[in-house]
């Protein structure tokens, strides 16, 4: 089964229309959209591989609005200056794995046939109620509770969990997961590290994506 791409789009706050930067010894007052327009380029340049520039446009977009969030975090801190050569690059990758630590989850679960199974938190966002394939919601509160994330997860169906999981070990014969899956037990597995949005496009997936737009997210 092929796995959706979940597109991060990011809600911009309010900014600035000018930011303060920092270029060698030198200050000056930079339009903010330049500015993020400039951050991104420089990010990608310094982070995607020769494959990755096939789909530049693409990445470009998606690191675009990262950048922004970025951006608007240092507005919210009341710092309205980057050193547009220094160690942004590094600060924004601490940002951005933060943020994306409530995602870096799996939740492992077993039956009485003795067969485990894992499902990744991204995956179970995709059958929220208010999901948007254009955005991750990152208000969601069951990511950051586990009473109601476990309490929301028995109450899906195995068939749409069956979906998006996958399968670790399967001893037979299989019972009734439909029966089961409720009150089965659960636990959550924290992944070692975070991941950086490139991960989500491989070569692969993003010729993928531009041979068949009607698969591109919205």
């Amino acid at each position: 089964m092929k796995r959706k791409i979940l597109q991060v789009t990011l809600v911009k706050s309010k900014l600035p229309d000018y930011f303060k930067v920092k270029i060698g010894n030198a200050e000056y007052e930079l339009d903010t959209e330049t500015l993020i327009s400039s951050l991104s380029h420089q990010y990608l340049s310094k982070n995607s591989n020769q494959n990755s520039f096939e789909s530049y446009d693409i990445l470009y977009s998606l690191i675009k609005e990262e950048i922004t969030e970025y951006i608007s975090e240092i507005v919210k801190d009341k710092d309205n200056f980057i050193d547009l050569f220094g160690n942004w690059n590094e600060d924004f990758r601490l940002f951005h794995n933060k943020k994306n630590e409530p995602l870096c989850r799996d939740i492992n679960f077993n039956f009485s046939d003795g067969s485990k199974w894992c499902v990744k938190i991204l995956d179970l966002l995709t059958l929220r109620e208010d999901f948007d394939a254009s955005k991750i919601n990152y208000d969601d509160p069951i990511l950051y509770n586990e009473e109601l994330l476990f309490e929301w997860l028995s109450e899906l169906k195995w068939d749409d969990v069956f979906e998006i999981a996958e399968e670790i070990e399967r001893p037979q014969p299989a019972p009734d997961y439909e029966t089961e899956w409720a009150l089965c037990n659960k636990d959550i597995v924290y992944w070692e590290k975070s991941f950086n949005i490139l991960d989500f496009f491989e070569p692969d997936d993003i010729i993928g994506l531009e041979e068949a737009p009607d698969d591109k997210p919205v």
